[in-house]
């Protein structure tokens, strides 16, 4: 019966499926394809991810290099891996906002005047506007129509001036000619942080002030090819990356060749660049300063460097921009107060060769003291948002109305940024996902740090993003984020390297949703949108049900949006292990049918055989879920005063599900491992015990075949022959199970382990049973000790029984007798024979084991991916077979101690000692009890180990499910009710019928 059983294990095992191929078998439609298959990571020792925020694949520590992509292409069966990573690139961002004041043309004598100006930007992410930056300062103002132009005064004598390393005279330059604007206002922080100027023209005075909108970029890098190849005709945007990305960055001759040869608004923008360039570059050449260069080169004999004044456009790295990088809504408010007139203007001419001091700020504002209010100016600041916008925010003076402003220098001019310090993004895992009230999955994300939105200039992603929970939440402008940075230096430069990228192309919305709709749910790290709206608030803020939700920075609450993308091949990211995740499609895969399935998971193997995490993203689908939030930054409308950290409540994002393959794994789930080690064990062990149970009849027989003299060699082949048949057939079908098996390498292995330790367990029962008793000459001392004590060995009798000492009816012409002690109660006689008596104890343990084994799998079919299936259930087979049959080799040997005769029986030896017939089968009780029992509370214990371990949900009913089992297995192997003698005897047992009760305890 155990050879059936083995056979039927290795039939159940050619069946086994990994637990990916059996989710994707069950959940996913055959006839369908996704845009890739296998998602690649870095970390293999974490747990797979199964749910995904917009626009993020990973949100682990470890990242890969560009040779693991390599790696991850080499390996047979990968037709594509595209990798991709996010960064953020800090923007560089001036004084984007200017306030032009119009001349006071019946005002023709300088008239100077104080004021305290305060400029505000207020944002609003759909929950309401909140304090982004506020700036006060102090105006010195005049608005006289006087001359604007001031006299150009150059000292030669006193000032230097050069071309490349040729000194020459300042006079000559373009810029020494220029009529001067005259300064009109003054401004100086009242905290001293920054102080500027402004000029008249002689129509309005322009004036500068420090209040701009932190501009950084959240940056998805990509291989253009590759990631072509992936969207097909949906990636057609990513052409000019193609044309002009690569590791090293293109140089600007090419760029605007390439530029020439295409129609498109970054082409035309960087057309309009080359022109312009070029226009000054004629101009200079033909200034006097040049021709003096040139003059004096040649006279050294030298030719002159045309761009030794203007320089050499440096190579660039292209890249793509979002066509709309605005989001939210942002406006500027501007209040003024009058008091009145300050004091005398700073001459210029007096200090034309030193520096100018600012006009005396009055105590009044410096002090905070009230002024007179003028009207307030409130405009739409959105295009500050725009990190690609070169233009400036131009605010009235309150109560005028100032001339248009001046279109921008650089209406048509191409983005550039600076590529010198970008930092990898690391995306925060959400919380543990639960399953609500309505069946769908609800998820956590608590803020980690803050960020500051707002500074005086330039981007202040060092300060927050680098300092995390270090930014003070009190400060005005600052919002909570969901994700840090991973690296803080990119590396230094080396000489001569570019610093600069600069936008090739775009794409836009309408084209991010066609990528998504083809993406069908599988998340691709890019292009998803990231809207979120408020479903329910923690507490009654004044917040709207129902109103969108958006983060400022890159690294806000739902702001995961792709602004930009560039090549990840650029030598401008320098980091070794830059990619966040490879995103993998499987070759000769059309759809998902069993050989596709099976093909898909041999890949994910062996990519994880290489030390990466595969995770299966087949049947992943976009859903609706509900994200509680804590750890959010309310934002506040007063700078004196802190903004409210706390619960925010409920919202709604769609992030991707992954399916049920991305938890399962590319291996066997923890259920059927679990299964198939138990019942290869229980079959084992069955064929064990019966090969150990047989070696005392073929001791026997071999004894006779002996004394007909039969050689040891014969002997052993007379037993061997007995396996002969069964191991063959063994061997047959195990090679036909792993040519047919679903899985060969696993198949193989289990009938590997099964023959050779089958094989074991056969060789060494034979070597038991045939090997000759030994003979030699013994000693006096072994002898005696054979015959034993010369004192009689006796027993404690009762009432007596639980006390040391001689027996006072020993003959005293006898030697002192040796008292036996015996245990104190009838459960210690069962526990101690049961530990000495392995052999009788351990059947019993592995019967119960046996018995045990296949129980979980079968209250939860759906306790893991594929449920039951005819391979778990053979399996399950075979584990029962195994232990019916140690059942039933265990009983068969209690009926046959049960048989023998009552003087030779332990129960007799301890009726005759003494003990109560009551006594006699409580013994009896404890010994046959106490291994199956212990087998049954460890065993449940072990197999609550192993499914909490594995994470599997709801242990309890498979544990409980496993104990019952083996209480009624242990049960099943109750003794018979020994025969004791009728009534104690009151005689001694001598020593020679002591012998035969081996095992009780002394």
């Amino acid at each position: 019966m155990t050879v059936g059983a083995l056979a039927v294990l290795l039939l159940g095992s050619a069946l086994l499926q990994d637990a990916a191929s059996a989710a994707l078998a069950a959940s996913v439609d055959p006839s369908s394809r996704g845009i890739y298959d296998i998602l690649v990571t870095a970390d293999a020792a974490s747990e797979a991810p199964t749910l995904l925020a917009p626009n993020s694949l990973y949100t682990g520590e470890e990242q890969l290099s560009l040779a693991d992509v390599e790696a991850i292409r080499a390996l047979a069966g990968v037709d594509l891996a595209a990798p991709i990573a996010q960064i953020v690139v800090p923007g560089q961002r001036g004084y984007q906002t200017q306030v032009r004041i119009p001349v006071d043309l019946g005002q023709p004598v300088s008239a100077p005047e104080s004021y305290r100006a305060v400029l505000r930007l207020l944002g609003d992410s759909g929950l309401g506007e909140r304090l982004i930056t506020e700036n006060t300062a102090a105006l010195t103002l005049d608005r006289a129509n006087v001359p604007p132009e001031l006299p150009a005064v150059v000292d030669d004598v006193n000032s230097s001036c050069s071309i490349g390393a040729v000194a020459i005279p300042c006079s000559l330059f373009p810029w020494a000619s220029a009529p001067r604007w005259r300064t009109a206002v003054w401004m100086e922080a009242l905290d001293g942080t920054y102080s500027s100027t402004g000029e008249s023209d002689g129509q309005t005075i322009t004036l500068h002030m420090p209040a701009s909108f932190s501009g950084d970029l959240r940056m998805t890098l990509i291989d253009p090819n590759a990631e072509r190849a992936l969207l097909g005709t949906a990636g057609g945007f990513l052409d000019p990356l193609i044309d002009l990305g690569g590791p090293a960055p293109v140089d600007y001759d090419a760029l605007e060749s390439w530029a020439e040869a295409h129609d498109t608004p970054a082409a035309r923008a960087i057309n309009a660049t080359a022109r312009a360039t070029q226009k000054f570059q004629d101009e200079f050449l033909a200034g006097a300063a040049y021709l003096e260069y040139a003059r004096i080169m040649r006279e050294r004999g030298e030719e002159p460097d045309p761009n030794a004044y203007t320089g050499t456009m440096m190579p660039v790295v292209p890249m793509l921009l979002a066509d709309d990088l605005a989001a939210g809504a942002l406006r500027a408010e501007l209040s003024v107060e009058s008091f009145g007139p300050s004091g005398p203007l700073p001459d210029p001419l007096e200090n034309s060769g030193g520096y100018v001091p600012n006009p005396p700020i009055p105590d009044a504002v410096r002090n905070g003291d009230p002024g007179v209010a003028l009207p307030p100016v409130s405009i739409d600041a959105s295009v500050l948002l725009n990190p690609a916008s070169y233009g400036a925010l131009s605010l009235p003076w309150p109560g005028t109305v100032p001339r248009p402003a001046p279109e921008s220098a650089f209406p048509d001019y191409p983005f550039y940024v600076d590529l010198s310090s970008p930092v990898s993004v690391h995306d925060l895992a959400p919380g543990v996902a639960t399953v609500g009230s309505e069946g769908a999955q609800e998820v956590r994300l608590d803020g980690v740090g803050f960020h500051k939105l707002g500074g005086d200039a330039g981007s202040v992603l060092n300060e927050s993003l680098r300092g995390g929970a270090d930014v003070n939440p009190d400060l005005a402008g600052t919002e909570s984020v969901f994700g840090v940075v991973r690296a803080r230096e990119r590396g230094v430069p080396t000489q001569g390297e570019y610093r600069a990228g600069i936008s090739v192309g775009g794409f836009s919305t309408g084209g991010q949703r066609a990528i998504t709709e083809l993406a069908a749910g599988i998340p691709l790290g890019a292009y998803e949108p990231s809207d979120a709206t408020l479903l329910a608030t923690a507490d009654d803020e004044g917040l709207s049900v129902g109103s969108p939700v958006a983060g400022f920075g890159p690294l806000g609450l739902a702001a995961g949006r792709t602004s930009a993308i560039a090549d990840i091949n650029s030598v401008a990211f320098r980091s070794e292990n830059k990619v966040d995740a490879v995103r993998v499609r499987v070759a000769g895969v059309e759809r998902y049918d069993a050989a596709g399935i099976s093909a898909v998971t041999q890949a994910a193997r062996k990519i994880e055989r290489l030390g990466y995490r595969a995770t299966i993203v087949a049947g992943s689908q976009g859903e609706d879920l509900k994200v509680s939030v804590g750890g959010y930054a309310f934002g506040t409308m007063d700078a004196a005063t802190p903004q409210r950290v706390g619960e925010l409540g409920v919202i709604q994002q769609r992030w991707s599900v992954l399916g049920p393959a991305a938890a399962a794994g590319a291996g066997l789930g923890a259920g059927t491992q679990l299964l198939l080690g138990t019942a290869l064990l229980a079959v084992l062990g069955a064929f064990a015990v019966i090969e150990a149970g047989a070696v005392s009849a073929r001791r026997r027989e071999a004894a006779v075949l002996r004394g007909l003299g039969w050689r040891s060699r014969r002997i052993v082949a007379w037993f061997a022959a007995e396996h002969a048949v069964a191991l063959p057939v063994l061997a047959a079908a195990g090679l036909a199970a792993v040519l047919v098996a679903a899985d060969p390498g696993l198949t193989a292995t289990v009938v590997a382990a099964a023959l050779l330790a089958g094989t074991a367990i056969a060789l060494t029962a034979l070597a038991r049973a045939t090997r000759a008793p030994r003979a030699w000459t013994a000693s006096e001392a072994e002898l005696q000790h054979a015959r034993g004590d010369a004192r009689a060995r006796e027993f404690e009798r009762r009432p007596e029984a639980r006390v040391l000492g001689a027996d006072p009816s020993a003959a005293e012409s006898l030697p002192a007798a040796r008292i036996v002690r015996m245990p104190r109660s009838p459960l210690l006689w069962g526990l101690q024979r049961a530990w000495r008596s392995p052999a009788a104890s351990l059947p019993r343990a592995a019967a119960v084991g046996a018995v045990m084994a296949p129980s979980p799998r079968s209250p939860r079919p759906s306790a893991e991916p594929g449920g039951v299936g005819p391979a778990q259930l053979l399996l399950a087979g075979a584990g029962v077979a195994a232990g019916l049959v140690l059942l039933a080799v265990v009983r068969q040997r209690d009926r046959e101690v049960a048989t023998l005769e009552p003087g030779d029986a332990p129960a007799a030896v301890l009726a005759a000692s003494g003990w109560l017939p009551r006594e006699v089968r409580l013994a009896a009780l404890a010994e046959s009890l106490a291994a199956p029992l212990a087998a049954a509370l460890l065993g449940s214990y072990a197999l609550w180990f192993v499914l909490s371990s594995a994470g599997i949900d709801s242990v309890n009913t498979p544990v409980s499910a496993a104990l019952v089992a083996g209480l009624a297995a242990a049960l099943l192997l109750l003794p018979p009710r020994p025969r004791p003698s009728s009534s104690p005897s009151a005689e001694k047992i001598p020593a020679r019928k002591a012998a035969l009760s081996r095992g009780i305890a002394s």
